[in-house]
């Protein structure tokens, strides 16, 4: 079965979106309130706490606690690089296929060339 060009750009469209969705809930796990009454917290919820009580709050909801420039602009790039990443890597694949399926054509074959070189 031969995919078509247009097909894989949907599929790797999808794969992307995808991707981009699970990375983009993961950080959504630490946002919620924390129990600092119960003594089997991890390290990080422990620290949380302990800066929250220095704090005077009487609940502990991360989420809502404002961060500094820096920690917003270092997240930032963390994710743009992530999905740059993932990207790179689609299209490096998606050349390598152009590759393999140029069948000798020096035109395909070029193309292919540079699309895992620009990728």
């Amino acid at each position: 079965m031969l995919i078509m060009p247009n097909k894989i750009k949907k599929l790797t469209l999808l794969s992307a979106i995808f991707l981009f969705g699970f990375i983009s809930l993961a950080p959504l796990q630490s946002l919620a309130a924390i129990d600092c009454s119960q003594s089997n917290l991890s390290t990080q919820q422990a620290i949380q706490c302990g800066s929250c009580q220095a704090a005077g709050a009487e609940t502990c909801n991360p989420g809502t606690a404002s961060g500094s420039l820096n920690t917003t602009i270092t997240e930032i790039i963390n994710l743009l690089s992530v999905a740059i990443g993932i990207l790179a890597v689609v299209m490096i694949m998606i050349g390598g296929f152009r590759y393999i399926t140029s069948g000798g054509n020096p035109e395909s074959t070029k193309s292919a060339r540079n699309t895992i070189l620009y990728s």
